[in-house]
């Protein structure tokens, strides 16, 4: 008997652990960054810079945790941002060149326009993606790489290649602004969409649609999960969040650029994993993912102050991404020897 509550114990133990592995990488990474940067990682002004930095990463890690855990792997998410971020000053300038958007005048209506336009095409652009692997049955990774050079190829066209400096205070203010001059308004924008995405996940019947479309496909099927639907809803929920985080991005460096969000899918992919949802889909991480993000953005606020070569950070981000992954490899083992440990009780 004794030995059965021991191996209950322990149990628990290991769902605690694989369930909240991104706190414990978190901690391990303040403490190492900290020892290895002579006490600069916590300072107030650096942690705020980290908060500051990582607003983007989240926002995109959120919608990432809808579209994985309904079983679909993107690989276009940096070339969607970046179409964001051009069709976002885009509007604005009306396709003025450089000359003739230097006298433009910044409205009210102009902006809530672009604010409209940039989050519809970021839908958009999940819904082509989803829908195309669902009506054709095509693999989502090869599909999401060549819709990802297509849009990449689209802003490229509607720009020129060329990158627009950002004139107006409204649309900066979203990326550099601070609510009542203390928290930065990318922080809250970040905290409620947390909010939204931890309630439709946890509490709503869309949320257990895509637990299950993406924990199993053929028993929600059997089960009347409207598989395809759930899909592209899912993936153009993660397009709304890839706006979102354009509009951020482009306020933050107060730059328009058509290769703005080039390789950001990767940091979504690790955040996600290191966070706990499982990249076969089924069991999404919604704190996890915020955590995951926070990591990443650690790593490379240490690198950082570390002074290490931009070049090398790659190197590392690529080997963080190998660990993410054999985490999430490890995470699948352990439930699957417990299903069977359980099946045979």
């Amino acid at each position: 008997m004794a030995k059965k509550g021991s191996t209950l114990t322990a149990d628990r133990v290991i769902d605690f652990v694989m369930n909240n592995k991104s706190i414990f990488l978190l901690l391990f990474m303040v403490i190492l960054a900290q020892s290895f940067s002579s006490g600069l990682f916590l300072r107030p002004g650096n942690i705020s810079t980290i908060f500051r930095q990582c607003a983007i990463p989240i926002v995109i890690a959120l919608g990432y945790t809808y579209n994985l855990t309904a079983g679909s792997l993107d690989l276009s998410v940096g070339h969607i941002i970046s179409l964001c971020c051009v069709v976002y000053n885009d509007v604005v300038r009306g396709g003025r060149g450089v000359d003739e958007y230097a006298q433009v005048v910044e409205t009210p209506g102009m902006f809530i326009l672009a604010l409209v336009t940039t989050l519809a095409v970021g839908v958009l652009c999940g819904f082509i993606n989803a829908f195309m692997i669902n009506k054709f049955s095509l693999v989502p990774f090869i599909l999401t790489m060549g819709t990802g050079q297509i849009y990449r190829s689209i802003a490229m066209v509607m720009c020129g290649g060329v990158s627009y400096t950002v004139r107006f205070s409204s649309m900066k203010y979203i990326g550099q602004g601070f609510v009542f001059g203390l928290v930065p308004f990318s922080l809250v924008i970040f905290f409620v969409l947390t909010i939204v995405a931890a309630i439709i996940m946890y509490r709503t019947k869309f949320g257990r649609n895509i637990v299950a479309t993406g924990g199993n496909m053929e028993a929600a099927r059997v089960s009347g999960v409207p598989i395809v639907k759930t899909k592209i809803f899912a993936t153009m929920i993660m397009g709304f969040h890839l706006a979102v985080a354009a509009i951020i991005l482009t306020g933050r460096v107060a730059v328009a650029q058509p290769g703005g969000g080039t390789g950001m899918e990767m940091d979504a992919i690790a955040s996600v994993v290191i966070g706990g949802t499982l990249l076969s889909g089924g069991k999404p991480n919604v704190i996890g993912a915020v955590f995951g993000a926070l990591i990443i953005a650690s790593i490379s606020n240490m690198m950082n102050l570390l002074g290490v070569d931009a070049y090398l950070q790659w190197a590392v981000k690529g080997v963080i991404i190998i660990i993410a992954i054999a985490l999430d490899n490890l995470s699948v083992r352990i439930m699957h020897s417990r299903m069977l440990r359980a099946s045979n009780v």
